[in-house]
Order: C-alpha cells, then structure tokens, then sequence
C-alpha cells in the first residue's frame, strides 16, 4: 500500500538478498521461491524506474537490486543497474559479502558487463553469403 515511489516497495528485495545469503535457505530453493525473488527484483526495478539516473536518494536500492538480479542471472538488468547508479556505489550489499566492499562492486560491474558482452552478437550475418570487398 506504500506510494508507488516510495522506497518502502524495495522491503521484498531486501527480503530476495537476505535469502540468498542464507546458505540453508540455497539448499531448499524451489521454483515458487526463485519467483518471488524474480517478482521481488521486478517490484524493485519498477521502483529504480521512478527515480533518474544517477539520483543519490535510491543509490542504495539500486546497489542492492544489481546484487539480487546479478545472483539470478540477469545480467542486462543488471548492468542497467549499475549504469543508474552511477557514482553512488554504496557499501551495502557490497560490504556483506565482501570485505572490499568497493572492490567487490567493482567486481560485479565489470562481472555484468562481460556476461551482456559474451551473450550480444558480434554482428549480423544475414546477407554475409560472398566476400564484397574492402569497402563494400
């Protein structure tokens, strides 16, 4: 019931990053549950949506969110993420699971971008049947 800009809907993502930290919890990860966590991570970018990029006030969600979505595989929305954040990295999450909580972001970051990069075609091969010389 929270105003649909208020940092308050990002409650569910915390919850998504608080489990999967928990080490029994990974062991009983079902379906349902690896939806709730997709649903809170959605809820979570509807809220990043709202702000502009680079806006200090949901710095902290943001970096929480590009944590949760990098830990399910979803590195574009990731990467998106940190392009939001800009320069507002914050220690947390970074900091819970890493001692260089810089370094740590830093890690993911680069970590998103190789993984979009691996996953996007170098270029279009339709219509490459013969060679049509240098500048063709």
């Amino acid at each position: 019931d929270a105003l649909p800009d208020s940092l308050v809907q990002a409650l569910p993502v915390r919850a998504a990053f608080a489990l999967l930290l928990d080490t029994q919890a990974a062991g009983r990860t079902t379906s349902v549950l690896e939806e709730r966590i997709d649903a809170a991570a959605d809820l979570a970018i509807r809220l990043s949506a709202a702000y502009r990029p680079g806006d200090p006030w949901p710095a902290e969600v943001r970096n929480l969110l590009a944590y949760v979505l990098l830990a399910r595989g979803r590195w574009a929305e990731a990467l998106h993420q940190f392009n939001l954040i800009g320069l507002h990295a914050t220690s947390f999450p970074w900091s819970s699971v890493s001692e260089d909580a810089l370094g740590r972001f830093l890690d993911a970051r680069d970590g998103a971008r190789l993984q979009v990069a691996s996953l996007t075609p170098l270029r279009d091969r339709a219509g490459h049947g013969r060679p049509r010389g240098h500048y063709a």
